[in-house]
């Protein structure tokens, strides 16, 4: 086991990230809608970002 731990899910900032990505694929816009996607990554430190 790691001695740090990392739950992503839990990270404000991969919970930003996706909430981001979520409005910017425009959900609610029949016409323009479309996915968009990313990665989760573990900095050196050991805090996630998103990477898009």
């Amino acid at each position: 086991m790691s001695e740090y731990p990392v739950d992503p899910l839990a990270d404000p900032a991969v919970i930003a990230g996706m909430a981001r990505a979520w409005d910017e694929s425009q959900p609610d816009e029949a016409a323009g809608r479309h996915e968009e996607g990313g990665y989760i990554v573990l900095n050196p430190d050991h805090s996630c970002d998103i990477e898009r």
